[in-house]
């Protein structure tokens, strides 16, 4: 084989790396003049197509191997390299191709080397369209995972969570306000300096004081009670009672429960009847142990008379004097004067209500007086009818106040609301459109 010869083979075995090239008319303009030539089966060939003899190399003219490589592509029309570099002509066509594998193809020819192997590009774009949705779906399968954990571990929070408390070193509390304009009052917001029509429009309830334990350890009643009853009572405003204690027995504190008891009978009480522990004159002196069970002693003694008993304290002497589970185990209002937020600091046991204010006066009346928030519903609890109307907290539960899902059915459960009864007045309203 002739140099000439030699050399248009191995431009053929390096062009057999591309796809095969047909019709020399790259552009569409058939007159072209390019060096290409296109060739056409030889009728008259010395190489037999069927024949199973082999010719040898020498024996077969250049025209020959064309046409069997023509045969081979199945193809009549290839377009073959004449005597020019294969770069320039495939850049003279406009085709654009990898160069360094066409090198690399060309060095391993020369050298005698195997021809290295490349992936085809097709397969390499789908390799990576395939690794890169596995691993899309990989990343969307364990952020699936993570957020069914997280939602698993809600629940079980969740199940746990006691609404009656607050949760300890959190500013979350799981409790809603009910009532929060609530006064409590003595003889010391004096009836002639109060207007009340103005009060009862202004206020959602009022916690009168029923009586005290004086120094001489003689109960007397409040000498303003009847009037601040019978005036807040018959425009409909929401009463409780509390009693200041100096009890240190649990038979002191039976008495004091029973004196508060014939004061309020016969009247209408929908707040609860509080025993306020914070005496420093004799309680002081006492041990713990003693004044919870004297809180407790007074609570039991109102609750077995078919009141709602409660505990009133602040929350050193709480915590010096209340055991945490006389606080837990009855209705707890703790007086922590802090209303620039939202609850109060107070974390060491559960809580229901809320003194947060003793300064400054409300509509009807000028001067100082106590504010309080009630996170219960102690009208619906203790009359079976609510001051606030179920239209307004199912219009709160749709703005978002009550929360979602368990929290929210054990919020309003422990308010006291039927939370079955309570969705149907929100389904009511979102049917409605009124909201």
């Amino acid at each position: 084989m002739n140099s000439n010869n030699k050399k248009m083979l191995l431009a053929l075995l390096i062009f057999a790396s591309f796809p095969t090239i047909v019709n020399a008319d790259v552009d569409g303009d058939s007159s072209n003049d390019t060096n290409y030539s296109e060739v056409k089966p030889s009728n008259n060939s010395s190489y037999d197509n069927n024949s199973n003899s082999e010719p040898t190399t020498d024996a077969v003219s250049m025209n020959e191997i064309i046409k069997e490589s023509t045969y081979s592509a199945n193809n009549n029309d290839v377009v073959y390299y004449n005597d020019k570099n294969l770069d320039d002509v495939i850049t003279e066509a406009g085709l654009s191709y990898d160069k360094e594998r066409v090198k690399a193809r060309k060095d391993a020819l020369t050298q005698g080397k195997d021809l290295p192997e490349f992936p085809n590009d097709y397969d390499k774009q789908i390799k990576e369209k395939y690794n890169r949705e596995n691993e899309q779906a990989k990343k969307k399968a364990q952020e699936e995972y993570e957020r069914q954990k997280r939602e698993e571990e809600k629940r079980k929070q969740e199940s746990k969570m006691d609404v009656t408390k607050p949760l300890v070193n959190s500013n979350y509390y799981p409790k809603v306000p009910i009532y929060e304009k609530v006064v409590d009052m003595s003889v010391h917001q004096t009836p002639n300096a109060i207007d009340y029509d103005k009060l009862a429009s202004s206020i959602d309830g009022a916690i009168l004081r029923s009586s005290i334990r004086n120094k001489d350890l003689v109960n007397r009643k409040d000498t303003a009670v009847e009037r601040h009853y019978y005036e807040l009572n018959k425009r409909g405003v929401p009463l409780g009672f509390y009693h200041y204690s100096r009890a240190i027995t649990e038979e002191e504190a039976i008495a004091e429960a029973n004196f508060v008891l014939d004061i309020v009978k016969n009247k209408k009480v929908s707040l609860p009847i509080y025993i306020d522990i914070e005496d420093h004159d004799r309680q002081l002196k006492s041990t713990k142990n003693q004044i919870s069970k004297v809180a407790d002693a007074f609570c039991k003694a109102i609750r077995r008379n078919g009141y709602v008993a409660g505990i009133y304290s602040y929350p050193w002497f709480a915590e010096e004097y209340l055991t945490k589970e006389v606080r837990d185990n009855n209705e707890f209002w703790i007086a922590e004067w802090k209303k620039d937020q939202k609850y109060p600091n107070y974390k060491k046991s559960h809580y229901d209500s809320w003194q947060y204010s003793s300064t400054g006066g409300v509509d009807g009346y000028k001067y100082d007086i106590d504010k309080n928030v009630l996170y219960r519903d102690y009208p619906l609890i203790m009359t079976g009818k609510s001051h606030r109307g179920y239209d307004k907290v199912a219009a709160e539960i749709i703005s978002g106040k009550w929360g979602n899902g368990l929290e929210r059915k054990k919020r309003l459960e422990y308010a006291g609301y039927n939370y079955n009864l309570i969705q149907e007045y929100v389904n009511k309203l979102l049917k409605s459109n009124t909201i």
